[in-house]
This record gives structure tokens, sequence and C-alpha cells, in this order.
């Protein structure tokens, strides 16, 4: 059953990949992020923003097939490691899954501790400060990802 779920979800989400391909996509919502402003700081935030908010309400896998395309042309024409991309959109991923209003790893995790929701919540507020403080560091200061491959 596992299976036929992920399957559909990665056949749907490759058929809207080469909807988005074949409509350049990609190419338009590129020009429209860089056409916002020539900052690349600020390209970085917007970034960050729309993948937490994708992550809120996506699982990671899906989000990452649909978001992939239309923000990595974005990050390498900032001169974005892709690496650094590549975690920058994992971990934003991953802080949207422990995040309300979705956050399907928090109610997940709600469900099988027994701990309610609006307790859990308060009980995250630190590590939610702690994972925005690695994703700024991995976001701003690229060396520390980089080094690793070099």
């Amino acid at each position: 059953m596992s299976t036929a779920v992920i399957s559909t979800i990665i056949a749907a989400t490759s058929l809207f990949g080469w909807l988005l391909s074949s409509e350049q996509i990609p190419q338009k919502a590129a020009g429209f992020l860089l056409g916002l402003t020539d900052d690349k700081f600020l390209l970085l935030l917007l970034i960050n923003f729309i993948l937490l908010v994708c992550g809120m309400f996506l699982d990671s896998g899906p989000a990452i097939l649909l978001l992939s395309p239309i923000l990595a042309p974005v990050a390498m024409s900032l001169d974005v490691n892709m690496v650094q991309f590549g975690l920058i959109m994992v971990i934003n991923l991953t802080i949207g899954l422990l995040t309300p209003p979705v956050g399907t790893a928090m109610y997940v995790a709600s469900n099988i501790s027994g701990v309610p929701i609006l307790q859990l919540t308060k009980k995250l507020v630190p590590f939610w400060l702690i994972m925005i403080f690695v994703l700024l560091l991995v976001t701003y200061v690229p060396q520390l990802t980089t080094m690793i491959i070099k």
C-alpha cells in the first residue's frame, strides 16, 4: 500500500514536472524571482520562506520533486553550490514538517506519544529556534557545507 501511494505521488509530480518544463515555468519563475531584487541575501531569504511555507503543507518528497525544477535555476544564477542548495531545501522542508498548521511529523509525534498538540507545540519552540539558526548558517555561510565536498 505504501509503495502504491509513493508511486502515485511520484507519477503525479513527474507529470507536473513535465508540464512545468513544457510551459517553461521554471525559467519564468526564476526570472520573476530574480526580477524582484538583485540582492543575493534577500533572494535566499525569499527562497527559505517559500520552502518553509511549502514544507508546512507538503511532505518533503513531493515538495522536493515539485520545487527543485523551479528553485534550482534561481540558486544557480545566484552562484549557490547545489549541495548547499540541497541542504537548504531539506532543512527548510524538515522544519516545515514540524510546524503548524499541517506539520505532519508533529501530528504523528503527538499521536504516537499521546502528548496533546498544543503542549507539543510549546515544547518545540526552542528546537525551532535552533533549526532556524542552523538553516541561516547553512544558507549564509556556504563554507560550512562546501568544505565537505572539496
